[in-house]
């Protein structure tokens, strides 16, 4: 417990030192502003939608790996998937345990089960960040023009291991398809962030792109504050070796929470609808058991 509170207000305490950081440079604000001001609709539309596409596919990936131990529903899973985003940005991840158990309650997924999915995908998140990395190395080689190709070989390995490999299993072709989802997952940072810094006037090439979102995924896995809070911003930074890294990320931020709030609580509404009608249900017979064994007594 200790821990997890000593991680979330450490992890609060550098995102405040971000924002303090950014507030005493006034230049920096005035300029990143005009910049916002000027930026194409499409940069601006790319801050606020990629964060949906990033929603939904992790949600598709984590319905393709869940399904392995029992049937959960596409958009159940999406809202879910939804809830656990807003809500693990308090401490001690109740996002997380709440889906845990609603699995375990609802779905009838064991913990032990559905521990094993989420091993599974973080270690998908694990193999995508390290192929950034390597890509983000192929490109410092490449001429620029053409640095972007390395990025097409993985996505089309994993979809045809996708295609093949049902056969051999159920579990195996989950994790390509699951795989190929984190993948593009990551793909779609690379434009978050690539959108971020157009934004505030500090464009990215293509290696820094692939290098800031790898960075970012990389805080995301480190157990302090929920979502990274604060150690993505300050990671941010540093991979793009500029100031202005930190208002990018905060931006970043500012539009993922934008978009987490209204899908969070339309999600744990949702989630809390199903569980009081599961409860519902089984008072129900809970209490309808009795009589059907007393009217069975009768028959006889």
């Amino acid at each position: 417990m200790w821990r997890h509170i000593a991680g979330f207000a450490l992890g609060a305490a550098l995102f405040v030192a971000a924002i303090w950081a950014i507030a005493s440079n006034r230049g920096e604000i005035d300029s990143a502003l005009e910049s916002a001001r000027r930026a194409p609709w499409w940069v601006v539309a790319a801050v606020v939608v990629l964060p949906v596409i990033n929603w939904l596919l992790v949600g598709t990936s984590f319905a393709v790996l869940q399904n392995r131990y029992g049937r959960v529903g596409l958009g159940e899973m999406l809202a879910l998937i939804g809830s656990a985003w807003l809500l693990n940005y308090l401490p001690f991840k109740p996002g997380m345990f709440g889906r845990l158990a609603y699995h375990k309650h609802v779905n009838g997924i064991r913990y032990a089960d559905s521990a094993r999915v989420l091993v599974a995908s973080v270690s998908l998140t694990a193999g995508s960040i390290g192929v950034l990395l390597v890509i983000a190395l192929l490109v410092r080689m490449s001429p620029p023009a053409l640095g972007w190709l390395w990025c097409l070989p993985v996505p089309v390995l994993l979809g045809i291991a996708a295609l093949v490999l049902p056969r051999h299993g159920p579990w195996w072709w989950r994790l390509a398809l699951a795989g190929l989802l984190r993948y593009l997952d990551t793909m779609v940072w690379i434009g978050r962030y690539a959108a971020a810094f157009a934004m505030v006037g500090s464009p990215l090439d293509f290696q820094t792109a692939l290098f800031v979102a790898a960075v970012s995924q990389i805080a995301l896995l480190i157990p302090l504050a929920g979502n990274g809070l604060g150690v993505r911003e300050w990671g941010v930074r540093a991979a793009s070796a500029v100031q202005i890294g930190l208002l990018a990320d905060v931006i970043n931020r500012a539009a993922e929470v934008a978009v987490a709030l209204p899908i969070g609580l339309a999600g744990s509404l949702w989630a809390a609808r199903i569980l009081s009608e599961h409860r519902s249900r089984l008072a129900s017979k809970h209490e309808q058991s009795p009589f059907d064994q007393q009217g069975g007594e009768s028959g006889r």
